[in-house]
This record gives structure tokens, C-alpha cells and sequence, in this order.
């Protein structure tokens, strides 16, 4: 969030991704992938 704020203030194009993790009862059990353009995906579960 913090870096999607800093491009667009600053008026930059960028490409990439994140991860974020994917829980369920506080276990972690996969990974999300995130585009800086907001698609997402399931890197693993």
C-alpha cells in the first residue's frame, strides 16, 4: 500500500508484485500474489 501511494504521488508507471499471506484459524496455508495494477492470483495453497 505504502509503495502504490508513493508512485502515484509521485506520477510513476512501475510494474511488479507482492505476496501476502493467505490464513485461516492463524495458520498460514498459501500465498497471494498481488500486480501493482491490482490483479490477483494464488501463488500457492
Amino acid at each position: 500500500t505504502l509503495i502504490k501511494k508513493i508512485l502515484e504521488n509521485l506520477n510513476l508507471k512501475a510494474g511488479g508484485f507482492h505476496t501476502e499471506e493467505i490464513k485461516e484459524k492463524g495458520n498460514r496455508v498459501g500465498f497471494k500474489i498481488i500486480s501493482l495494477d491490482n490483479q490477483e492470483g494464488i501463488l500457492a495453497h
